[in-house]
Protein backbone atom coordinates (compact mmCIF):
# COMPACT_ATOMS: atom_id res chain seq x y z
CA UNK A 1 0.00 0.00 0.00
CA UNK A 2 1.24 3.68 -0.35
CA UNK A 3 2.77 5.77 2.62
CA UNK A 4 0.41 7.47 4.72
CA UNK A 5 2.13 10.78 3.47
CA UNK A 6 -0.18 10.44 0.03
CA UNK A 7 -3.21 9.20 2.20
CA UNK A 8 -3.12 12.49 4.27
CA UNK A 9 -2.16 14.47 1.04
CA UNK A 10 -5.70 12.99 -0.66
CA UNK A 11 -7.05 14.16 2.30
CA UNK A 12 -5.93 17.84 1.69
CA UNK A 13 -6.73 17.88 -1.60
CA UNK A 14 -9.65 16.00 -1.72
CA UNK A 15 -10.85 18.62 1.36
CA UNK A 16 -9.64 21.34 -0.85
CA UNK A 17 -11.78 20.48 -3.93
CA UNK A 18 -14.53 20.11 -1.88
CA UNK A 19 -14.75 23.38 0.08
CA UNK A 20 -14.48 25.33 -3.35
CA UNK A 21 -16.82 23.15 -5.26
CA UNK A 22 -18.90 24.34 -2.84
CA UNK A 23 -19.13 27.56 -3.01
CA UNK A 24 -19.57 27.31 -6.97
CA UNK A 25 -23.08 27.72 -7.10
CA UNK A 26 -23.75 25.64 -10.50
CA UNK A 27 -22.99 22.58 -8.38
CA UNK A 28 -24.84 20.21 -6.27
CA UNK A 29 -22.92 20.29 -3.40
CA UNK A 30 -24.48 21.50 -0.35
CA UNK A 31 -21.87 24.01 1.64
CA UNK A 32 -23.80 23.93 4.52
CA UNK A 33 -23.66 20.26 5.28
CA UNK A 34 -19.57 20.58 4.37
CA UNK A 35 -19.38 23.16 6.61
CA UNK A 36 -21.13 21.28 9.47
CA UNK A 37 -19.87 19.76 12.09
CA UNK A 38 -20.08 16.33 10.60
CA UNK A 39 -16.49 15.20 9.38
CA UNK A 40 -16.05 13.71 6.09
CA UNK A 41 -15.11 10.48 5.73
CA UNK A 42 -13.60 8.72 2.53
CA UNK A 43 -13.97 5.11 2.71
CA UNK A 44 -11.86 2.97 0.54
CA UNK A 45 -12.27 -1.44 0.81
CA UNK A 46 -9.48 -2.92 -1.27
CA UNK A 47 -10.01 -6.39 -2.30
CA UNK A 48 -8.67 -8.89 -4.23
CA UNK A 49 -6.80 -12.04 -3.77
CA UNK A 50 -3.24 -9.81 -3.99
CA UNK A 51 -4.50 -7.84 -0.69
CA UNK A 52 -2.03 -8.29 2.05
CA UNK A 53 -3.56 -10.32 4.89
CA UNK A 54 -1.84 -8.84 7.39
CA UNK A 55 -3.79 -5.68 7.88
CA UNK A 56 -7.70 -5.31 7.98
CA UNK A 57 -8.39 -1.70 8.76
CA UNK A 58 -5.90 1.46 8.84
CA UNK A 59 -7.83 4.90 9.37
CA UNK A 60 -5.74 8.02 8.23
CA UNK A 61 -6.64 11.65 9.54
CA UNK A 62 -5.29 14.71 7.93
CA UNK A 63 -3.34 15.45 11.38
CA UNK A 64 -2.07 11.78 12.55
CA UNK A 65 1.24 13.22 12.40
CA UNK A 66 0.71 16.27 14.09
CA UNK A 67 2.71 16.19 17.73
CA UNK A 68 0.01 16.14 20.58
CA UNK A 69 1.20 19.10 22.29
CA UNK A 70 -2.09 20.62 23.53
CA UNK A 71 -3.92 17.22 24.22
CA UNK A 72 -7.71 16.83 24.01
CA UNK A 73 -7.79 20.48 21.83
CA UNK A 74 -6.19 18.59 19.21
CA UNK A 75 -8.11 15.52 19.44
CA UNK A 76 -11.19 17.39 19.35
CA UNK A 77 -10.03 18.94 16.12
CA UNK A 78 -8.89 15.33 14.71
CA UNK A 79 -12.11 14.51 14.94
CA UNK A 80 -13.81 17.45 12.52
CA UNK A 81 -11.19 16.69 10.21
CA UNK A 82 -11.54 14.42 7.13
CA UNK A 83 -10.58 11.10 7.83
CA UNK A 84 -9.38 7.99 5.34
CA UNK A 85 -11.13 4.50 6.54
CA UNK A 86 -8.97 2.21 4.14
CA UNK A 87 -10.86 -1.78 4.84
CA UNK A 88 -7.92 -4.64 3.18
CA UNK A 89 -9.90 -7.62 2.41
CA UNK A 90 -8.07 -11.07 0.77
CA UNK A 91 -10.62 -12.36 -1.05
CA UNK A 92 -12.37 -11.95 -4.61
CA UNK A 93 -15.37 -9.49 -3.74
CA UNK A 94 -17.96 -12.16 -4.17
CA UNK A 95 -16.64 -13.91 -1.49
CA UNK A 96 -16.64 -10.72 0.58
CA UNK A 97 -20.32 -10.32 -0.56
CA UNK A 98 -21.09 -13.82 0.65
CA UNK A 99 -19.46 -13.18 4.07
CA UNK A 100 -21.78 -10.43 4.10
CA UNK A 101 -24.86 -11.76 3.90
CA UNK A 102 -24.11 -14.68 6.07
CA UNK A 103 -23.49 -12.16 8.49
CA UNK A 104 -27.55 -11.47 8.63
CA UNK A 105 -29.03 -13.20 6.75
CA UNK A 106 -32.61 -12.23 7.75
CA UNK A 107 -32.02 -8.55 7.02
CA UNK A 108 -34.85 -7.29 4.20
CA UNK A 109 -33.24 -6.13 0.97
CA UNK A 110 -29.96 -7.22 1.70
CA UNK A 111 -28.66 -8.18 -1.69
CA UNK A 112 -30.27 -4.13 -2.31
CA UNK A 113 -28.35 -2.80 0.44
CA UNK A 114 -24.62 -4.39 -1.07
CA UNK A 115 -25.56 -3.11 -4.09
CA UNK A 116 -25.65 -0.22 -2.88
CA UNK A 117 -23.37 0.14 -0.95
CA UNK A 118 -20.05 1.18 -3.05
CA UNK A 119 -20.07 4.15 -5.26
CA UNK A 120 -17.61 2.88 -7.75
CA UNK A 121 -15.17 -0.34 -8.58
CA UNK A 122 -11.46 0.41 -9.81
CA UNK A 123 -9.82 -3.21 -10.91
CA UNK A 124 -6.30 -2.96 -10.77
CA UNK A 125 -4.96 -4.89 -13.15
CA UNK A 126 -7.38 -8.07 -12.68
CA UNK A 127 -5.86 -10.15 -15.41
CA UNK A 128 -9.67 -11.10 -16.24
CA UNK A 129 -8.97 -13.21 -19.55
CA UNK A 130 -6.09 -14.78 -18.21
CA UNK A 131 -6.53 -18.53 -18.40
CA UNK A 132 -6.25 -19.30 -15.08
CA UNK A 133 -7.89 -15.93 -13.69
CA UNK A 134 -10.76 -16.32 -16.10
CA UNK A 135 -13.61 -18.36 -14.20
CA UNK A 136 -12.86 -16.98 -10.49
CA UNK A 137 -13.44 -13.38 -12.00
CA UNK A 138 -16.84 -14.27 -13.48
CA UNK A 139 -19.01 -13.58 -9.91
CA UNK A 140 -17.41 -10.58 -9.05
CA UNK A 141 -17.69 -9.02 -12.70
CA UNK A 142 -21.96 -10.53 -12.97
CA UNK A 143 -22.05 -8.62 -9.67
CA UNK A 144 -20.36 -5.61 -10.75
CA UNK A 145 -21.93 -5.32 -13.70
CA UNK A 146 -25.50 -5.41 -11.71
CA UNK A 147 -24.83 -2.44 -9.39
CA UNK A 148 -24.96 -0.32 -12.51
CA UNK A 149 -21.79 1.71 -11.22
CA UNK A 150 -19.29 3.25 -12.46
CA UNK A 151 -16.31 0.70 -12.88
CA UNK A 152 -12.54 1.51 -14.29
CA UNK A 153 -10.32 -1.10 -15.36
CA UNK A 154 -6.31 -1.33 -15.77
CA UNK A 155 -4.27 -3.42 -17.29
CA UNK A 156 -0.51 -4.77 -17.16
CA UNK A 157 -0.22 -4.17 -21.04
CA UNK A 158 -2.01 -3.97 -24.49
CA UNK A 159 -2.65 -7.63 -24.59
CA UNK A 160 -3.40 -8.09 -21.11
CA UNK A 161 -5.91 -5.14 -21.39
CA UNK A 162 -7.40 -7.01 -24.77
CA UNK A 163 -8.17 -10.22 -23.18
CA UNK A 164 -9.59 -8.40 -20.19
CA UNK A 165 -12.24 -6.05 -22.77
CA UNK A 166 -12.80 -9.59 -24.71
CA UNK A 167 -13.84 -11.25 -21.11
CA UNK A 168 -16.24 -8.28 -20.59
CA UNK A 169 -17.54 -8.36 -24.43
CA UNK A 170 -18.70 -11.54 -23.95
CA UNK A 171 -19.93 -11.08 -20.52
CA UNK A 172 -22.01 -8.34 -21.64
CA UNK A 173 -23.26 -9.79 -24.83
CA UNK A 174 -25.35 -12.54 -22.39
Amino acid sequence: TLPDVYWREFLVMSSAMIRARSSDAETNYDADAIESSEPLEWILDFVGPEVPRQIRTKTISKFDDIEDCEGQQIRQQQQQRPQLLMNYHASFLHEVILQFLKSAPQAENRTEQIRQFWDGFVLFNPGLGHPNLEKQWKPTIEFLFSTGKPILFTAHSELDAERDASVLEELLAK
